[in-house]
Parts: C-alpha cells; sequence; structure tokens
C-alpha cells in the first residue's frame, strides 16, 4: 500500500507540469515545459521523418529532452525491409546525429510494446546521459531505409523543453 501512494503522488506532481496531449502536427504553443507528443510511423512512408516537435516549437535557444516514452506497433503484420535496406527506427534530433531510441527491423513484429528497459529496443547516449538535442533542434521519429509491410508504429513522448 505504502509503494502505491509513493506512485501516486509522483504520478499527481508529474502530472500537474505536464500541460496537455499534443497530436502529430499540432501547432499549439504550451506554456508548459513538458509536453506529452504522440508520433505514427507507417511502414509505407517508414523513411519520411515524423516530428514530435518541429525545429520552430522548440526554439532557437532551447533544447529537447525526452524524458520516457512507450511505443507499440499496433497490428500484427511484422515490418518488412523494401529496396532502401531499412534496418531500423530511431527517435531522433532533427540533425539526425543523435539517437535516443531505435529499434530493429527484427523487433518490429505485431502487438509488440516498447519502453524503457525493453530488451527489444535500444537506448542511445542522448536518451541515457540526458544530454538533449542540440540547441533549436527538434526530434522526430523516422526509419533508415523504406519498409514493404508493417503495422503502424505508434510512440508516445514525454519531452521537456529547457
Amino acid at each position: 500500500m505504502k509503494k502505491f501512494i509513493i506512485v501516486f503522488l509522483l504520478t499527481l506532481c508529474i502530472c500537474k507540469t505536464v500541460s496537455g496531449e499534443y497530436g502529430v502536427g499540432d501547432t499549439t504553443t504550451a506554456t508548459a515545459d513538458y509536453r506529452w507528443i504522440r508520433a505514427s510511423l507507417t511502414s509505407a512512408a517508414a523513411n519520411t521523418a515524423i516530428d514530435f516537435l518541429t525545429n520552430a516549437e522548440v526554439g532557437s535557444t532551447r533544447t529537447a529532452y525526452l524524458v520516457t516514452y512507450i511505443g507499440y506497433v499496433n497490428g500484427s503484420t511484422a515490418w518488412t525491409a523494401g529496396a532502401g535496406g531499412m534496418t531500423k527506427v530511431d527517435v531522433l534530433d532533427s540533425s539526425g546525429l543523435n539517437s535516443f531510441v531505435a529499434i530493429t527491423l527484427a523487433n518490429l513484429t505485431g502487438n509488440t510494446a516498447y519502453f524503457p528497459g525493453g530488451t527489444n529496443n535500444a537506448m542511445g547516449s542522448s536518451y541515457l546521459l540526458r544530454t538533449g538535442t542540440p540547441i533549436g533542434n527538434g526530434l522526430r521519429l523516422v526509419a533508415d531505409g523504406t519498409a514493404t509491410a508493417g503495422s503502424t508504429l505508434h510512440v508516445t513522448a514525454l519531452i521537456k523543453l529547457e
């Protein structure tokens, strides 16, 4: 019971700072430093980046930090590589240089969840060391090539702007 109360209180504290849930492409400006944002990537457009936050939304003086995330392949179809030779899906900064989370093609199977500490996704140093994006860079979800099949991958992330 004691653990439940502590977890509940911590959750309550975190939720008070969250300004709301934002959808992909939402241009609403939040005044809070924390944002829950969901990005959805289809296999048909795997190598087209989906922004959690654009460079403009981050601003020229701030950094975006991936606080936590949960991903889910919503359906039974596993992802398969296309002619472009896809090997993984990444949560990257907009420069493409810093990986926060990577999910390999072999792990993009149907009805599968991804979360911090899970064995089916790799956490990059930008996430583990909490270094965030370079100043002014957004955060996006994108594959490194094309895919021919696969159920939609949804990733919901808590992002801190500072």
